[in-house]
């Protein structure tokens, strides 16, 4: 063991244990991630958005590598499981540093001896599946479609787990058996995950036809207030303007608000929010532009949780630029108070 060698004594054995400490740190660099993907497979239910995250990084270095480099050919050889359990383990700033390092044969051997398998974790192949509607044609597309459309896969082991219909396989042997995955998640046929609706688009959703201006630089801050001002005005109110507009849903739980903005010449710094699309907005600009406030309630809003569940990190929908800008945040009543506290109606206070 290289614990037992003493260089002092040996300095001739140098350059051999250099090279045996440099395999072993990429060794630890791979073994670190797959543990600790290992470990989130093991407590919890339904993987969380910063380890599904991991799945869009995994994607785009699979598309941006050379089909002759290591890393595209190692991928190429994984199996449907260890391709998705390989997804969920590298960060981006681990994964960059192991494209010439990285096995399959490590990754197999490493499920093999730990008894991991991820094809019971329908949320693995619903991302995978949404990050593919983005880029169909891709090499991953192409290696993940060769995989799912595979009728059958070198499996390894002839004692098989039968759970529920599915059947998990270790390796051992070189025989072909048939790898049943089912049905709730197979990629093409994944559990439905609807992008959530809100009672705030119904008839009988609570109405603020305007705010003051105070109010508004309160929510917004003075640069979105400025871009109100900059509109022309219907509502000849010296203190009011009905610019800005908000929907809530009559009875919480029932999905998220609306808030409508009308905003002039000199709100054209919003655009930088967007990415070519008026409904694809920027997440990281998003305080920037509407403030600390907004950008935490679209963050808890039931369409931004779902965005991130199916993959969508980075772009969210919640913001909209059309003939006004349309934000849908939480059913957080704090705000609607704060920025129509002189309207006669009211809904009850939540907070997100």
């Amino acid at each position: 063991m290289i614990h037992n060698i003493d260089l002092f004594t040996h300095p001739e054995t140098l350059g051999d244990v250099k090279s045996t400490v440099e395999i072993l740190h990429e060794q630890i660099k791979i073994v670190e991630g797959l543990e600790h993907a290992k470990d989130r497979l093991a407590t919890t239910r339904s993987l969380e958005s910063n380890t599904l995250s991991k799945c869009n990084v995994f994607v785009r270095y699979v598309n941006e590598t050379s089909r002759h480099n290591n890393f595209y050919l190692e991928v190429s050889k994984l199996s449907l499981d260890e391709l998705a359990f390989s997804s969920i383990s590298f960060e981006e700033r681990r994964l960059k540093t192991l494209l010439d390092s990285f096995k399959a044969s490590d990754i197999r051997d490493y499920m093999k001896t730990q008894n991991v398998s991820c094809l019971d974790r329908s949320e693995i192949f619903t991302r995978l599946t949404n990050i593919l509607a983005q880029c169909k044609g891709s090499q991953f597309d192409e290696i993940y479609t060769a995989l799912v459309d595979q009728p059958t896969q070198s499996v390894t082991e002839s004692d098989m787990q039968m759970n529920k219909g599915t059947v998990k396989a270790r390796y051992k042997s070189n025989h072909a058996i048939p790898l049943l995955i089912p049905p709730a998640v197979a990629p093409s046929e994944v559990l439905p995950d609807p992008e959530p609706s809100t009672g705030a688009e119904a008839a009988d959703a609570f109405e603020f036809p305007g705010a003051l201006w105070e109010n508004i630089e309160t929510v917004f801050g003075e640069h979105i207030a400025n871009a109100v001002r900059s509109f022309p005005q219907q509502l000849t109110h010296r203190e009011m303007t009905d610019c800005v507009k908000s929907k809530y849903p009559r009875v919480k739980g029932v999905g998220d608000a609306i808030i409508s903005l009308d905003l002039g010449s000199d709100g054209n710094f919003v655009s930088s929010l967007f990415q070519g699309h008026e409904t694809i907005a920027q997440v990281a600009k998003i305080a920037e532009v509407f403030g600390d406030r907004i950008a935490n309630a679209i963050e808890e809003s039931d369409l931004r949780k779902w965005e991130k569940r199916n993959g969508y990190t980075d772009t969210t929908s919640c913001v909209k630029l059309a003939y006004h800008v349309k934000l849908r945040i939480c059913y957080d009543t704090v705000i609607a108070n704060i920025l129509h506290s002189d309207n006669a109606i009211s809904p009850p206070v939540y907070s997100c």
